[in-house]
Order: C-alpha cells, then sequence, then structure tokens
C-alpha cells in the first residue's frame, strides 16, 4: 500500500495546494476499504466456482480438513474453477482465504502433490500474504482503470501507458518479490517438506509451460505459478519469481 499512498500523495503536492492533501487522505481511506472488499467479491462474480465438498471424486476434501485444523484457520474454502485451465491460486474475501484449482490440475497431479499446493497457501493464508496480494491486485486493476490518469505525468510527462505500466511493475516487483517469496524456504521446517514442495512446483511449472492460460494482468499477484512472465516476456518486471528460482530457493539447485 505504500506505493498507492505515495502516487495520491505525490500528486496532490506536485499538482495542486497543499490544503488539498486533506481530502486526499479521506480519499486514501476510502479507497483503501475498498481495495479490502473489491477484489475478492470481483473475482467471484466474474468467474464460475464450484466448492469442492465431501464426497469428491479427487478425494482431497478430508486432507484439506485436516490442514484447517493443523494450521487452525476456520475461514477457509476450496474451489474447483470452471472454463479455466492450468491454474492455482488464492485470494482473499472479506474474512475468508479461497483455495481455487483448476479441474486439469485436481485430475493430471497425485494428492502428495496438491497437498503441497495447500499447505503453501494455507502458509500464506496465515500469515497475512494473501490479504495483501489480493489488496495489490485491486490496486493494479484500479490504477489500470483509473490512476493511470494521475500517474502518467510521473513518467516523464509522457502519456504511454506500456512505459508507465513498465515502471510501476518494476517497482511493485520489488515490493512483492522481495517481501513475499524471499522466505519461501522458511516456512518448511524438515528438508523432506522442502524437497516435497520444490518437486511439486518443478511439476507445476512444467505442466502450465505447455498448458497456458492467459489471464488478465491485474490476477498476475494471485498466481502461484509466473503466468506475468510469459505475459510480459520479463521476469524482473514480473510480480512473482520464476518457479526455477524459488526451487533454488528452496533446494539450493535446479532442477530438484
Amino acid at each position: 500500500l505504500f506505493v498507492f499512498y505515495f502516487y495520491l500523495i505525490l500528486s496532490a503536492v506536485l499538482f495542486f495546494h497543499s490544503l488539498f492533501l486533506i481530502p486526499i487522505a479521506f480519499l486514501i481511506l476510502i479507497l483503501y476499504l475498498f481495495l479490502l472488499f473489491f477484489m475478492g467479491v470481483y473475482i467471484k462474480r466474474t468467474y464460475s466456482f464450484s466448492e469442492i465438498l465431501p464426497g469428491d471424486p479427487y478425494q482431497i476434501h478430508s486432507d484439506f480438513e485436516k490442514l484447517k485444523k493443523q494450521y487452525k484457520l476456520k475461514n477457509v474454502r476450496l474451489l474447483k474453477i470452471k472454463d479455466m485451465e492450468s491454474v492455482y491460486f488464492y485470494f482473499n474475501s472479506f474474512k475468508t482465504v479461497f483455495i481455487v484449482l483448476s479441474e486439469d490440475i485436481l485430475e493430471n497431479f497425485n494428492i502428495k502433490d496438491i497437498l503441497c499446493f495447500l499447505s503453501y497457501a494455507f502458509q500464506k493464508g496465515k500469515s497475512g500474504d494473501v490479504l495483501f496480494l489480493t489488496v495489490l491486485s485491486s490496486f493494479l486493476f484500479l490504477w489500470e482503470k483509473v490512476f493511470f490518469i494521475l500517474s502518467y505525468p510521473l513518467f516523464f510527462l509522457k502519456k504511454n501507458k506500456k512505459r508507465s505500466l513498465f515502471f510501476m511493475l518494476k517497482f511493485l516487483s520489488l515490493i512483492s518479490r522481495n517481501v513475499f517469496y524471499k522466505n519461501d524456504k522458511l516456512l518448511f521446517k524438515t528438508e523432506s517438506q522442502k524437497k516435497d514442495q520444490a518437486l511439486s512446483l518443478w511439476k507445476l511449472d512444467n505442466f502450465t509451460r505447455f498448458n497456458l492460460s492467459p489471464m488478465p494482468l491485474f490476477l498476475s499477484p494471485l498466481f502461484l505459478t509466473k503466468l506475468l512472465t510469459n505475459y510480459c516476456e520479463k521476469d524482473y518486471i514480473s510480480l512473482q519469481p520464476l518457479i526455477k528460482n524459488r526451487i533454488k530457493n528452496l533446494l539450493g539447485s535446479y532442477p530438484p
């Protein structure tokens, strides 16, 4: 949210009287509340989901319930997304964390790999990362639609959306990747857990590489897989690190 505040306040200082900071501060408060609740509702209404219930053919519901007890998180729901392939992500909606898997991932990965994905999502949910990444996604959505009008003068006064998008992503990537992904190895207590997680990431990376799913740019912070890299072909402006780099971070080598 620092970037979000920075842009609004700097715009007020550069282009308006200092008294304008008062309504800007009020606007920040309103938009902050909006960011907290908007993205989860938007995702749920835009895409089609079905909840994975007891007796599901994938036989993961009971293990999912065990993870809820293990991590002491009650407000977590497991969903299957329809009409979209090769995606796995999580998002926050009000006080609930939603973990979403596409049907082809459920069908092509064994239960051990899926539980590695779910365990990772639970750890992110408990640490609060899911909430912040959801807010970050909503910020990107709003900036792309609204704040571009305010932000483009800050990029050498050129009305170049691609240029401003490049700088925005580069700055946000420094924050998101250093805050959320540098310490992935700390999420796992044993070497066996690290190896299992690295192996599941490697399988997921290879699977999604050949089964790309085009996604809106603003949803990229929510995805475990590196879809944004495929979109912009520049890893240094992506909001998540390459799976290859994550595996190296966990084990010190690639492939696992």
